[in-house]
C-alpha cells in the first residue's frame, strides 16, 4: 500500500445507504430553523474534525521521519551491532 492509499475512503454499500437516507431526511425536512441549527452544528463539527485530521497527519509524518532516520542510522552500524541492538530491545 502506497503512502497515501490508506487515506482513500471507500464506504461499504450499507454505509452509503445509511448516509443517503440521512441526507434525504434533511432534504425532506421543512423546518428551516431546525435545518439552520443542524447546519451550524455540522459546520463547527467539520471544522474541528479537519483540525484533528491535520494534527494527526502531522504527527504521523513526524513519526515516519523519525522511523526513517532511525533506520538509516541503524543501517550504518555493522551487522553484529544491529543484531545486538535488536536483542536488547
Amino acid at each position: 500500500m502506497g503512502w497515501s492509499e490508506w487515506m482513500v475512503v471507500e464506504l461499504p454499500l450499507e454505509e452509503q445507504l445509511i448516509l443517503e437516507r440521512q441526507v434525504r431526511a434533511v432534504h425532506d425536512h421543512t423546518d428551516t430553523e431546525a435545518i439552520a441549527k443542524l447546519c451550524g452544528t455540522l459546520i463547527r463539527q467539520n471544522y474541528h474534525q479537519q483540525k484533528l485530521l491535520q494534527q494527526a497527519l502531522k504527527r504521523i509524518i513526524e513519526l515516519e521521519v523519525i522511523d526513517e532516520v532511525d533506520l538509516s542510522s541503524e543501517q550504518r552500524l555493522p551487522w553484529w551491532q544491529q543484531l545486538l541492538m535488536r536483542v536488547k530491545s
